[in-house]
């Protein structure tokens, strides 16, 4: 962004308290525990989770934000694009852990667990961050 942009948008932008982070996929695992030591390098953590009752409970657990993401819906991934732009303005820090993958008793052919995990753990991946980038 130009400076005088910056200079011209300041009264209308949100007040930035330091570094940002989105960690997506956190509301339990490795997700959650990335968040919370986030939170004790002292960076201030949204976790964006696809189950809301979930989300609400471990923001509430780590004391941070959460927003609502599922990686499977085109249309989430831009809400959470636009809310991200107009309720934060920045991002310093973006952790990709959200993903699927098939147990390994579930009986779906190898064959057919490739697309819907590809079209999740890469492509949607790379639509959220292609989204979230000029906030980067």
């Amino acid at each position: 962004m130009r400076p005088w942009l910056c200079l011209l948008m300041a009264p209308f932008a949100p007040a930035v308290i330091g570094p940002l982070a989105v960690v997506t996929g956190a509301n339990k695992g490795v997700g959650f525990h990335v968040a919370r030591q986030l939170q004790e390098a002292g960076l201030r953590v949204v976790i964006a989770c696809r189950n809301e009752l979930l989300a609400k409970q471990a923001a509430a657990t780590l004391g941070c934000e959460y927003e609502i993401l599922d990686l499977a819906s085109d249309a989430s991934i831009d809400a959470f694009a636009t809310q991200m732009a107009t309720k934060y303005a920045q991002l310093d820090v973006l952790v990709n852990n959200a993903a699927i993958a098939f147990k390994a008793a579930d009986p779906t052919p190898f064959k057919d667990q490739t697309v819907p995990t590809l079209a999740i753990n890469f492509f949607a991946t790379m639509r959220l961050t292609d989204r979230l980038l000029p906030l980067l």
